[in-house]
């Protein structure tokens, strides 16, 4: 005769093991946490703080050229930084980007403006607003110069 013990065992498995954290901000000696992400840009409703101006460098711009534009605050931005929203009444003469970020506890920051290809010179006015303040600066974009090329040549 033959006896055949059953008997049910509970399983428990555990499992561990260590990743190596690099790539955060630390060597890949020492474990890190990720770095906290900074605030996102303000885009209005700083107490204290408007937009107090907008300007270019000089009052024209040639065809084909760059030229950089400036937004000016009352005060330094707050941590985060404050969004600036650009427009220019003219894209297909002049674009300046949608925004600008000024930088935390800076007052102003800079922006290209990219101006395209014209026959004849076309005003643009370039405008920032921030918490329902706009400023604006006028900028004329002009073609560019017409240089005759040629070489004249005395028969011998």
């Amino acid at each position: 005769m033959r006896h055949i013990f059953r008997r049910s065992l509970p399983c428990l498995l555990v499992v561990s093991f260590v990743i190596p954290l690099t790539g955060c901000g630390g060597d890949s000696q020492s474990p890190t946490s990720p770095s906290p992400t900074p605030p996102a840009p303000r885009s209005g409703g700083v107490p204290g703080l408007a937009l107090s101006g907008v300007g270019v460098s000089g009052s024209s711009v040639m065809s084909q050229q760059r030229t950089q534009g400036s937004v000016t605050l009352t005060g330094a931005a707050p941590s985060g930084g404050v969004l600036v929203t650009l427009t220019s009444s003219n894209t297909e003469a002049a674009k300046v980007p949608s925004t600008v970020i000024v930088a935390s506890g800076a007052a102003d920051a800079t922006f290209t403006i990219d101006a395209a290809t014209v026959a004849t010179t076309i005003p643009v006015t370039i405008s920032a607003s921030y918490d329902a303040v706009t400023r604006s600066v006028s900028l004329s974009v002009r073609p560019p110069a017409v240089l005759a090329a040629f070489t004249v040549a005395s028969p011998a």
